[in-house]
This record gives structure tokens, C-alpha cells and sequence, in this order.
């Protein structure tokens, strides 16, 4: 018999043909029921739906179908029932789908890379979005409903790291596919017929459906009796992350699969389901920071020589990964003086990555995996190992360490372990089967009203299936209002929701109880890409630097980092319902990444973790400036009007763009914006410090950013000149202005815009000297956006030699913004001209090439 292709490629044309029903009928949905529906019944349970919505529900289902949004609810739900009766249909189609996928859906949407507009509160609007992007995410939210669903199955471990590329191929490609149903064939007594239905691929993990073929009859039926050929599912996962894989099927076809997975990926161990805990956590960290003479069974373990060891992290500066390695001889006595001079600590399970080890068995290496839920997993390279080897080995791993291979191992002896297990029970909002320490950490996350039980009642009709909120003090309809039928019925929902804003209060409490040298300045929400986040403000009472914590309960995609990067900004990031160590926030050099459960457990002083959060980013500040700056040249080189008008580059963005530009060119540099804003003050200011004739000169200039959206360009008219005067009277007045400047005073009030409208530039000039007094002469100038490009650029490319002449660089720089209106000629002319001369370098350079090549020459 010809096998079937999954639903993924049998429904790869994104078309809607509603004549073709078989689409809808594979994903469980009651299609011919809504497809011959009369049109006046279609708009009635249209309304049903509507009704069960709330505002910003309704609205943003409504952005989808392109509805100008609208105060009037009712005029809404007018207009939505007005578009096209196929819309309709498969909106009703779509929405039977959706029946107790909610949570599925919302999570698989949360996983999705699009350029789309992002949604954020209906389940149904954001199902109706991924449908009209490409219909196959149906399928692969059926295939992940199908997995969550069922409860868990049997975990394997592969020995070696599992090829992704490959394990995509077992569901993608025809002859995998075929290899796969021909293996359970082979190995179940030949008596059933097998076929991928279908599969979900999720960043590292994919899920494969299975159909195993148990019946082939007829089925009564009103009209005439279909053929129905009964089914039993079979459930796999391959997690590339964690070389896992999990089984949910009968015994039979678990082995079948087993034989198969060994032969396609490598060879797997079973892990054991039952959590170990009967290990003592300090006899763990003693068995390797004194391992020469600490077992965990007290004797010495023989044929077992640990030559290299590899920790998650250290103690050093940015706490790296760092390995210790001798040439297969006995590392321990490296790993005790580690410990002993503060290089490593073992706080957690999880600390120790890997070790390698010698013995009449050859090399092997046994690696740790932290899983999802917190608990750690070691597991061995054992190709090639009969069973009693195998055995002996693990006698050996559990003598020293006192913990066993291939078994789930609760962390929860750890602090760390603890609060790994706070964000797993927050990120699986999955109750059942508790242990004493979940349960009270479930307690206390809801006294502090962090997590919140909600449960939703709801009637419906069992032809209809439309549910409809119970309102205590109206009576529950005795028939359906939309096809009269009698049978009505009742469900509840409990769900479990989880309260950010009382997730930032409570950190704000905890940290604000327990600091010392810093001191909390305030709160407020920020706005990146259109996503919103608190942020709380904490400064350092003696250096006053800043460190900003903002609180994230998603994945943020690589552009909304980017931009939160490009802020300058140092901030530590809190992590609800994610794992860190899925997210490499290593690329972001401004930021550090923790998960809410660290700080929540957190019992000591945050003084000191602050301050190493702090220094481990000014470490990267170098790396983290030229890093937002290159972005930033990026993003206003593509400037466009077009994305000005649709406000899909804001004055917001131009402002923390140029900033970027301006803080690589100039170290000593402030923006204040949107910190201070409503106050009489510019976007910022910098300095330029240069020495002329043996004196030093040090210069000050504000400036301010206008995007403008016009073909005639930014007008400074009236209104922006008062302002401009405005601020420069406020800052010439500043004691530290006057202090710092060789001339008391800003040097110049700058105006960077992408289009100037020139006509402004003589009235701006004479409102500033009509405006100021005689003992000030600030001057406004203006630089196009192109034209501090062209600067940046020729710095970032003539940076060494610039460095070389620091002060003819500054100082012809001070000269081009003297001239008032800044153009690419003057940059050229006055600052580039000497600044790249090599005769005229204060710092030479020396020709190490010439010494590498006479070096080579030595015999």
C-alpha cells in the first residue's frame, strides 16, 4: 500500500477552497456543519462570538481583517459582519479549531518569527493571522495540541550529540519517512499499517504524529455509511537541544521506534522517570573541589582517573565557562587550589558541564543536561559498551559523586536549583503531582498574588459548540438561540494567570528592603518596537551609575533587542516563564539575563550583585558602543519617507540612533530624551576636549534631533527657535557647564535632522543672537543625518590613526561645527585633512609586519 504524506505537505497550497473540506475535516473542525450553514445563521453565530470578546479582543481581531478600529463596540461588530460570507465561514471554521487550544495556540504564536504585526491579547485573532500567512500552522499547532494533551511518556537519552538537520529529515523527507513506518511495521507482528499524519517543528524540538491503522469498517450514518479505518496515535519528540527524546505510545511500538531512532540518530539510553534525590549536596561539591580524597561512599574509587573537567561558569571576571585539562593524569589537585583561591564554586548540580574520564573501558566523557524542569541529567557515551561495562561505570560515577547516570536528579538541594524550579512551575502552569518544596512555592507565589486562579464558566449548545459566559444573576438560557436546539450544557475553565505587574512590584519591594550602596529612583514603562515594559531605575549613591531592570514574561525577538541594546543603556533583564540558558543574550553586550526565581529567592544583599552586574557590562562597554553604533548607522542609512509617514520609523528611533552615532565619536556624551522629558532641556549634549598652543581646550555642545516627514523639510520655525534659546539659557547657566568650558558657555546648540528646510537656517541664527545676551555666543548649527554618517564612518574606518592624533581630529572637528552649517566638504576639509596625516601622528605605529617577516628569517 502506498503510504500517505503528512498533512504538512497534502495541504501545502495556502489557498482556501471551502469546497474542499477535507482540510478542515483532518483537523477535527465540524466543517460541513458550518460550510452549509444558511448566511443569516452564519451572521448569528458570528454574533455569539463577538459577544464573548472584550474590547481590545474585538479590536484587535478586528486589525486583522483590516477594520478601522472604533470607539463603538456595536459599530464594530456591524462592520465585522459585513466582510466577505467566505471570510465568515472560515472565521467560524477556525474558530471550531480553536475549541481548548487557547493556551497552544498562544504559546506556538509566541514562538513564531514574522514581520507581521505582532498581536498580543486574542487567541482566535492571532489563529486567524497565522492562517492567512500560511495555513500549515494549523497543522502544526494540531500536532503540538496533540503532545500537550497527552500525559507524559518514556525519556531517552542519545549517547552522542543528535544531528539536528537529520532529526528534521525523519518527518520531512519521503524516505525517512518510509524507513520509519516500514521498522514499526516490521516489529509489531506485521498486523497494522503505519503513516506520519504529522509534525510540528519548534525551534529545537520536533514533534511527530503518528497514525497506527487498528480497524477498517463501516460506520452508521443518517445519510449513507462512510468507511471509517480506525486509528490509534503515536506521539515522539526529539529535543536537539537536550539530545532527548520522548516516547508517548504502547510498548510495542515504543521498542519499534527505539530500534529506529537508534539506527537513524545513534544509540539511547532510557532515563529513568523516578526524580533522584537521596544525595547530600555538600558530599556532591566536596567530591570535586577536594576530589583527590572526598568520595561519596567514603572508599576510594579505582580505574576511574577524572583528567579533564569542565565548569558552566567561574568565578572570574564575567564568570566564563572554564575547563581544566591534563594530558590523562589525575586533574583534581588543579581543581582543589581552584577552589582554595576562589577561581571555582560549586552552587548547583548544573555547575559541573562535563568530565572526562579513563579507565580499562577506554576514554568516555559524561556530560550534564540541564532539563526544563530544573532538574539535571548525566548521561555517558557509551558506544560500544556491553551491559556490564555500562553498569560498572555508573557503580563507579555514583561511588564518587554520590548521584547516578542516565537519572533525572533534583537540584532543589541548590538555591539555584530552587529558583530554576520557581520559573519551570511558572513556565508550565501544569499543578498536578506536586512535591513539598513545588507546593510551597505555588503557595507563596500566590499570597503574593503573583499567581492568580481564574476560572471561567461557560454554557453552550452541543450542535452549536459556541461557548457563552455565565453571569451570576441571569439565567441560563433553556434553548439555543441560533438553531433552537434543546440540549444546553455547562463547562468551567480554571486557569492559571500570572500578574507582571505584581511580579515587578514584589522585586521592587525585595530589592528596595535589601540595598545598601544603591539607591531605587523610580519606575516607569518603556516603549521598544511597540512592545511595552516596566522598568525600574537603580543608581549607585557613590560612582552613580545606572543599572535599569526591565521584566519580560516572552521571548523578545532579535530586532527588539537590537534596539534595547542600542539604548546604551546598562540593564539586567528579568526572565519570567523562560529559561536563560535557552537565550543567548551574550550578543547583546549592554544587557545580562536572569531568571525571576534567582531574584525572587534571592535572600542576601543586592549591593553586591548589582555591582558585579554593573562592572561585568562596563567590561563590554566598548564592545556594546561600536556594537549599537554599527547598528544605528544601519538603521538611518534606511531611513525612508514612506516608513516616516506610516510611523514605522518614530522620532524616538531617530533620537536613540543618532545618540548611538554620537556617544562612539564623542566618550563624553548624555542623552537625556525621553528621562527628562517635559523638562526645558535638549536630547542631549557632549564634549570635545582638545589641546591648542600647549592649552587645553574643552568645549561643549547640545544638541537636539528633528525627523522630518516633509519633502520641504524639518521647519524650525518660531516655536522651535524659542525653545532652542531656551535650552541654551538653562545650560549656559549651569555651574558645570561654566566650569568645565574654556569659555563658560555651550559652544553650540546643534540641529541633526534627515531633511532641513534651509529657509530656517539665517532666521534661526538671528533669533539666537537677538535672544542671548551679550556675554554669550553659543551658535546654532546644523548637520544633515548624511552627514554625521559620513563622520562616523570615516571614524570607524581611520580609527587607529585618528587615536594616533586625538587632538587634531577634536580640534578640527571643533572647527567644521564652527562654520555653523555642516556638510561632507568640511568634515574632509577640516577634520580629516591632518587627522589622517601619518606625519603628523603624535603616537606612531609601529610595522610589526616587518618584524614578523625578519623574524622569519632567524635561523
Amino acid at each position: 500500500m502506498k503510504l500517505l504524506n503528512p498533512l504538512n505537505e497534502m495541504f501545502l497550497d495556502t489557498t482556501i477552497d471551502l469546497n474542499n473540506t477535507s482540510f478542515w475535516r483532518e483537523m477535527g473542525v465540524k466543517s460541513d456543519a458550518i460550510l452549509e450553514t444558511e448566511p443569516i445563521l452564519i451572521n448569528k453565530r458570528i454574533e455569539a462570538i463577538l459577544k464573548t470578546l472584550r474590547s481590545k479582543e474585538l479590536q484587535e481581531l478586528c486589525k486583522i481583517y483590516s477594520i478601522k478600529p472604533e470607539d463603538e463596540l456595536t459599530t464594530l461588530k456591524n462592520k465585522f459582519l459585513q466582510i466577505d460570507i467566505t471570510e465568515r465561514k472560515v472565521f467560524l471554521l477556525l474558530y471550531d479549531f480553536s475549541a481548548r487550544k487557547k493556551r497552544t495556540i498562544i504559546r506556538y504564536y509566541s514562538t513564531l518569527k514574522m514581520d507581521a504585526i505582532r498581536l498580543k491579547v486574542t487567541s482566535i485573532a492571532m489563529l486567524v493571522q497565522m492562517f492567512k500567512l500560511d495555513r500549515s500552522h494549523l497543522i502544526e499547532i494540531f500536532t503540538l495540541h496533540f503532545w500537550e494533551s497527552k500525559s507524559s511518556g518514556n525519556i531517552y537519552k542519545f549517547d552522542n550529540k543528535v544531528d539536528s538537520q537529520k532529526s528534521k529529515k525523519i518527518v520531512g523527507e519521503k524516505t525517512y519517512r518510509d524507513t520509519l513506518c516500514d521498522t514499526l511495521f516490521q516489529n509489531t507482528g506485521q498486523n497494522n499499517l503505519y503513516r506520519v499524519f504529522s509534525y510540528c517543528i519548534d525551534t529545537n524540538k520536533i514533534y511527530g504524529l503518528m497514525y497506527k491503522q487498528i480497524n477498517d469498517t463501516s460506520k452508521p450514518d443518517f445519510v449513507s455509511a462512510p468507511r471509517n479505518r480506525e486509528v490509534s496515535p503515536i506521539l515522539f519528540m526529539i529535543d536537539t537541544n537536550n539530545n532527548t527524546l520522548e516516547i508517548k505510545t504502547s510498548l510495542a511500538e515504543e521498542k519499534a521506534l527505539v530500534i529506529y531512532f537508534e539506527k537513524t540518530l545513534g544509540s539511547l539510553s532510557k532515563v529513568n522517570r523516578e526524580v533522584f534525590t537521596e544525595y547530600l549536596k555538600e558530599t556532591f561539591i566536596q567530591s570535586i573541589v577536594k576530589g583527590d580524597s572526598v568520595t561519596a561512599s567514603g572508599n576510594e574509587v579505582d580505574d576511574f582517573i577524572v583528567y579533564k573537567i569542565k565548569f558552566r561558569n567561574s568565578s572570574l571576571k564575567g564568570s566564563p565557562q572554564i575547563t581544566f585539562e591534563l594530558n590523562y593524569t589525575n586533574i583534581w589537585p588543579a581543581i582543589e587550589e581552584a577552589h582554595a583561591n576562589g577561581t571555582i564554586d560549586i552552587g548547583s548540580l548544573k555547575d559541573l558541564d562535563s568530565i572526562y574520564f579513563k579507565s580499562s573501558f577506554g576514554n568516555r566523557s559524561i556530560k550534564s543536561t540541564m532539563l526544563d524542569n530544573g532538574n539535571i541529567l548525566f548521561s555517558m557515551d557509551d558506544s560500544n559498551l556491553d551491559t556490564t561495562s555500562k553498569e560498572s561505570i555508573n557503580d563507579k560515577f555514583y561511588d564518587k559523586f554520590g548521584v547516578p547516570l542516565y537519572t533525572e536528579i533534583s537540584n532543589e538541594a541548590f538555591i539555584e536549583g530552587k529558583a530554576d524550579k520557581v520559573d519551570y512551575l511558572m513556565r508550565s502552569l501544569n499543578f498536578k503531582n506536586l512535591n513539598t518544596f513545588e507546593q510551597s512555592i505555588i503557595s507563596q507565589l500566590q499570597e503574593d498574588e503573583i499567581l492568580r486562579k481564574k476560572t471561567d464558566n461557560y454554557y453552550f449548545c452541543k450542535e452549536c459548540n459556541i461557548d457563552h459566559p455565565i453571569v451570576e444573576g441571569i439565567e441560563i438560557p433553556s434553548t439555543c438561540s441560533i438553531c433552537d436546539a434543546e440540549e444546553i450544557l455547562t463547562r468551567s475553565n480554571e486557569l492559571i494567570e500570572i500578574d507582571q505587574s505584581k511580579c515587578c512590584k514584589k522585586l521592587k519591594s525585595k530589592i528596595r528592603s535589601n540595598i545598601n550602596k544603591w539607591s531605587y529612583s523610580r519606575e516607569n514603562e518603556i516603549e521598544i518596537a511597540k512592545h511595552k515594559f516596566n522598568c525600574l531605575h537603580f543608581e549607585n549613591k557613590d560612582s552613580k551609575e545606572k543599572l535599569q531592570l526591565i521584566v519580560i514574561d516572552k521571548s523578545l525577538h532579535k530586532s527588539v533587542l537590537k534596539k534595547l541594546n542600542k539604548l546604551l543603556k546598562p540593564t539586567l533583564l528579568i526572565l519570567i516563564r523562560q529559561a536563560e540558558y535557552q537565550i543567548d543574550y551574550n550578543l547583546y553586550s549592554c544587557m545580562e539575563a536572569v531568571n525571576f526565581g534567582k531574584m525572587y529567592l534571592h535572600e542576601q544583599m543586592f549591593d553586591e550583585y548589582f555591582e558585579e552586574i554593573s562592572k561585568r557590562i562596563k567590561v563590554r562597554s566598548k564592545s556594546y558602543l561600536s556594537t549599537a553604533a554599527n547598528e544605528a548607522a544601519l538603521s538611518l542609512k534606511g531611513i525612508s519617507r514612506e516608513s516616516i509617514v506610516n510611523k514605522i520609523y518614530t522620532p524616538a528611533q531617530f533620537e536613540d540612533d543618532t545618540f548611538a552615532l554620537l556617544n562612539d565619536i564623542f566618550p563624553n556624551a548624555e542623552k537625556w530624551g525621553k528621562d527628562l522629558s517635559g523638562k526645558p532641556v535638549p536630547e542631549g549634549i557632549f564634549t570635545i576636549s582638545f589641546y591648542k598652543s600647549g592649552n587645553l581646550c574643552n568645549k561643549i555642545f547640545s544638541y537636539d534631533c528633528k525627523l522630518s516627514k516633509t519633502k520641504q523639510g524639518y521647519d524650525l520655525g518660531r516655536d522651535e527657535q524659542r525653545k532652542a534659546v531656551e535650552y541654551v539659557k538653562t545650560l549656559n547657566e549651569n555651574d558645570y557647564i561654566q566650569k568645565f568650558s574654556d569659555k563658560h558657555q555651550l559652544s553650540g546648540h546643534i540641529f541633526i535632522s534627515n531633511n532641513f528646510n534651509e529657509n530656517n537656517f539665517e532666521t534661526m541664527k538671528r533669533y539666537f543672537y537677538d535672544q542671548l545676551d551679550e556675554d554669550y555666543d553659543t551658535k546654532p548649527i546644523f548637520i544633515d543625518i548624511e552627514t554625521l554618517l559620513y563622520l562616523h564612518e570615516k571614524y570607524r574606518i581611520n580609527e587607529q590613526r585618528i587615536n594616533n592624533s586625538r587632538d587634531l581630529f577634536y580640534k578640527g572637528l571643533f572647527e567644521a561645527l564652527s562654520l555653523e552649517v555642516v556638510e561632507k566638504e568640511d568634515i574632509d576639509r577640516k577634520v580629516l585633512h591632518k587627522a589622517l596625516d601619518i606625519e603628523l601622528a603624535i603616537y606612531q605605529v609601529l610595522s610589526t609586519d616587518k618584524i614578523t617577516e625578519e623574524m622569519k628569517l632567524i635561523e
